[in-house]
């Protein structure tokens, strides 16, 4: 039986909200990721990742069939992401994410323009 069984709804929570926490208390990008990768495997993080995709991917109104194909993902893991975030929280996700994106995007511009 793996630790997560054992554990009740109010423990989770409060596990989470711990988690989220000690996230904000972290005062840069790099200071989270080293947190996450010191607390997560590296296979909990692929697990993450696919989630956050199956996430943006829904949030397009993909198909199952198409997510599934493209992400190497059961449909029941689809499903189970759909039924796990609210259609607000995935908005809210995706949005972030976007916004990360386009932050990243310039600087990599801002980088790649300066003299050598």
């Amino acid at each position: 039986m793996i630790y997560f069984d054992l554990m009740s709804q109010s423990s989770i929570i409060k596990t989470t909200q711990k988690i989220a926490r000690l996230l904000e208390s972290l005062k840069t990008s790099e200071e989270k990721a080293a947190c996450l990768e010191a607390m997560l495997t590296p296979s909990e993080i692929a697990q993450l990742d696919k989630r956050l995709k199956v996430v943006e991917l829904l949030e397009k109104q993909i198909p199952y069939h198409q997510i599934s194909k493209k992400l190497k993902v059961s449909s029941a893991t689809i499903a189970s992401v759909n039924q796990s975030f609210s259609e607000a929280t995935r908005e809210v996700i995706v949005k972030k994410i976007n916004q990360n994106q386009v932050v990243d995007n310039l600087a990599d511009q801002f980088w790649n323009h300066l003299p050598s």
